[in-house]
């Protein structure tokens, strides 16, 4: 369980600077500007301190575990809602 949650931690943390070099590629692909393309990591940055914002006080109201599965659940139902818009509509 601690290799899950570190291996977890630690790719979340390289998704604040994983985007950084590939600002270029962005920049090609989508044929925009290179402030527009650094905008992947700061939008990241910004929901992922906001989150942290919203996570420190209700998980010591209601319980870590209780908001990190609450969490999963909504981003299960989420990701399966999105997928079903992209694949079929």
């Amino acid at each position: 369980m601690t290799f899950v949650l570190y291996w977890s931690g630690l790719v979340i943390m390289s998704s604040l600077y994983i985007t950084i070099p590939l600002i270029s590629t962005f920049t090609d692909i989508f044929k925009v500007t290179p402030t527009q393309a650094a905008w992947t990591s700061s939008s990241f940055s910004f929901c992922f301190a906001i989150g942290c914002l919203f996570y420190g006080p209700l998980s010591d109201r209601f319980g870590r575990k209780t908001v990190i599965l609450s969490g999963l659940s909504i981003i299960d139902v989420v990701s399966v809602c999105y997928l079903y818009f992209v694949l079929f509509l």
